[in-house]
C-alpha cells in the first residue's frame, strides 16, 4: 500500500525534461524542469508544491487523486521523509502539445532510483499552464511499468 501511494505522489510530480522529438527545449519550459530537478535532489516538498497551481489534480498510479498545492506538500514531504530519501528522478519527456499559447501537454516516461524496493519506472502525462508568467503543473496522471512476470 505504501508503495502504491509513494508512485501515486511520484508520478505527479513528474515534469517536463529536456528536449521534445528533437526539437530545440523551450527555456521557459526548461526553468520548471530544472526548479523542479532542484527540489527534489533537496527533498524539498515546498518546492515541489511550488511548481503547481493552487488547484492542481494529480492523479497517481493507483487512481487516487490529490488536489490542491497544500495537499501535494503534505504527500511530498511525507515521502521525501520516508521511501523517496535521498532517491533520484530521471525524466525524459518524449512529446510536447501545445494547446494553446499558455496550455501544454506533456508525456514522457520517469525512474526513480535509490528506493529500497528497486527502481520505479512509468509514463507520465502532464498539463502545464503559464499563469503571471510562470509555467505551473495543473494536471498530473502517471502509469506504473508493471513489474515483468
Amino acid at each position: 500500500m505504501q508503495r502504491r501511494i509513494a508512485y501515486a505522489v511520484l508520478v505527479g510530480s513528474v515534469v517536463v525534461w529536456a528536449s521534445v522529438s528533437g526539437q530545440q527545449t523551450d527555456p521557459e519550459i526548461q526553468k520548471i524542469v530544472e526548479q523542479y530537478q532542484a527540489a527534489w535532489s533537496k527533498g524539498d516538498a515546498k518546492g515541489i508544491a511550488a511548481l503547481h497551481t493552487a488547484d492542481a489534480i494529480r492523479i497517481g498510479a493507483d487512481g487516487q487523486p490529490t488536489t490542491g498545492r497544500d495537499a501535494i506538500e503534505k504527500a511530498f514531504a511525507k515521502n521525501f521523509a520516508g521511501p523517496w530519501k535521498d532517491t533520484k528522478l530521471s525524466i525524459h519527456t518524449e512529446r510536447t502539445q501545445n494547446v494553446m499559447s499558455d496550455v501544454r501537454v506533456i508525456q514522457g516516461t520517469y525512474e526513480v532510483t535509490g528506493t529500497s524496493s528497486g527502481p520505479l519506472k512509468g509514463r507520465f502525462l502532464n498539463t502545464v499552464v503559464r499563469q503571471q508568467g510562470q509555467w505551473r503543473l495543473a494536471s498530473v496522471a502517471s502509469i506504473p511499468q508493471s513489474p515483468v512476470k
